[in-house]
């Protein structure tokens, strides 16, 4: 498989999460611009904080930013995301998120192919749904704080 030249974040890894992990990531991507896809979230409590997870839903869309790797994008970098969203290449019953292909909708624009993470589990119990599909929003009305990694934990 080629390495991956686009990729659709909906949350921690989105440019706006307060995130170290995604400042590194971010530091090799350039930022396409607002996207959608078709899918449902649903919103993970944990102690460092809530992570969205994104699962199939033909009638769902889901709100996020599109992403095209920099020259500096290299398959250590990927290594690095898939570990951080817990995709275990070749072993997919392993993995927490897996990695494909989905179509991107742009506002006045063609729709364009990109990677995302879906999760590969089943929905915790804990899981609140994301009206509007929307991780960013769904935080500022709630005041929820997003998952935030420990800083030299992901490296």
């Amino acid at each position: 498989m080629t390495r991956p030249r686009r990729f659709f974040f909906y949350g921690t890894l989105a440019g706006t999460a307060d995130n170290p992990f995604a400042a590194i990531v971010n530091r090799h991507l350039r930022l396409i611009g607002p996207g959608r896809i078709v899918g449902r979230l649903h919103a993970v409590p944990t102690a460092q904080g809530w992570y969205p997870v994104l699962s199939r839903d033909p009638d769902g869309v889901v709100t996020g930013r599109l992403y095209a790797a920099r020259p500096s994008f290299t398959p250590r970098l990927l290594a690095l995301i898939d570990g951080y969203e817990e995709c275990r290449v070749g072993n997919r019953a392993r993995s927490a998120y897996w990695r494909e292909t989905v179509t991107v909708a742009r506002p006045g624009k063609r729709p364009i192919t990109a990677q995302v993470y879906r999760f590969n589990r089943p929905l915790p119990r804990s899981a609140q749904a994301i009206r509007g599909g929307s991780f960013e929003g769904w935080l500022a009305a709630t005041g929820h704080r997003p998952y935030r990694v420990r800083p030299g934990s992901f490296v």
